[in-house]
């Protein structure tokens, strides 16, 4: 997944991190990647009060390919 897309969290494998928890159906934006294992990356997604996780692209949901602006 590129940079710049808004992207939904749709589901997690893992319900352990309630803070993480938190984000799912929230809009995010994909801001870098991250390399878990070997040759494995991860997108990092930042929501709208500047928190930033990585999660599995199979558990994202595209929602535009640019991030939208307010005039």
């Amino acid at each position: 997944m590129k940079t710049g897309k808004n992207v939904k969290i749709k589901e997690m494998n893992t319900k352990n991190n309630v803070k993480i928890v938190h984000y799912i159906d929230k809009v995010g934006t994909i801001v870098g990647k991250r390399i878990i294992s070997c040759n494995d990356t991860v997108p990092i997604i930042e929501f709208e009060d500047c928190t930033r996780i990585w999660i599995f692209s199979k558990e994202l949901e595209v929602i535009s390919s640019e991030k939208y602006t307010e005039l």
